[in-house]
């Protein structure tokens, strides 16, 4: 039987993973913001935001996750990945 110090520990590594992966995402969305500003493109993309929810939600139910969880963090991420593209584009504008 594995105890909770253990258990703690692994769920520590787990959170470091995510860090990790919500950083990896970011410098996506960076790279994202860029091309879409040289492209003349808008910051906010609604089908694709769209598309990322229905994706994650596919993904929680076939792992039994309840997608509501999902769908918030999804959420949060997407609306970190605008911000972090509409200052990117404030500072390029220089405004």
């Amino acid at each position: 039987m594995t105890d909770l110090k253990t258990l703690r520990e692994q769920l520590t590594d787990v959170d470091m993973q995510i860090i990790d992966l919500i950083h990896q995402r970011q410098s996506l969305s960076k790279k994202i913001g860029s091309i879409k500003r040289k492209a003349g493109k808008p910051t906010r993309d609604f089908l694709r935001e769209k598309q990322v929810l229905e994706l994650a939600v596919d993904h929680a139910e076939k792992l039994n996750m309840q997608p509501d969880v999902i769908v918030d963090v999804m959420q949060l991420l997407i609306k970190s990945s605008l911000r972090t593209q509409e200052k990117a584009r404030v500072q390029e504008e220089g405004q």
